[in-house]
């Protein structure tokens, strides 16, 4: 099995801590709204939303529904970090074995805004290989929906705000 390993980095004007809480503990609540016809659900199947946590994200691509499972890994509110592993469903596609999503938020240093800084460990099936339009294809959606969460944060000023 391979492992490819990319970064990514978003610069957001939500401070840290509220970006944290919508895309960690509030993305269950917060991605069906986000993502209205794109994101349809997401069932807790296993914890208590901290580490050991098992999601299931049901999702239509066109008319079809599809799914993937992650279990989050770790979760760190005083460092405003988490790291999330996809095992299984449809965005892992015939090549990958699972993914490792590695997620912190720090302040820009003028006061507003944070930067979003992501590390993607991709496990790699043997006799497979990403190609880096795959992987761009996989940065621009985190992107877009770090964009969507942050406009819809903006709408909503009280939304994680405490």
């Amino acid at each position: 099995m391979g492992v490819e390993i990319h970064t990514n980095e978003v610069e957001t004007a939500i401070a840290p801590k509220r970006l944290f809480k919508a895309l960690s503990v509030g993305s269950d609540q917060l991605f069906p709204k986000v993502l209205p016809g794109y994101v349809t659900n997401i069932h807790t199947l296993q914890g208590d939303g901290g580490a050991g946590t098992i999601k299931k994200t049901y999702y239509k691509e066109g008319d079809k529904e599809k799914y993937f499972t992650v279990e989050i890994m770790e979760i760190d509110e005083e460092k405003l970090a988490y790291k999330n592993k996809m095992f299984e469903g449809d965005m892992l596609g015939e090549k990958l074995a699972s993914v490792i999503y590695e997620v912190s938020f720090v302040g820009k240093g003028d006061g507003d805004g944070c930067i979003c800084k992501a590390k993607s460990v991709y496990h790699i099936k043997d006799g497979f290989v990403i190609t880096e339009e795959e992987i761009n294809t996989d940065k621009e959606k985190w992107i877009q929906m770090v964009q969507l969460v942050q406009n819809y944060l903006l709408q909503n000023p009280s939304t994680y705000a405490a």
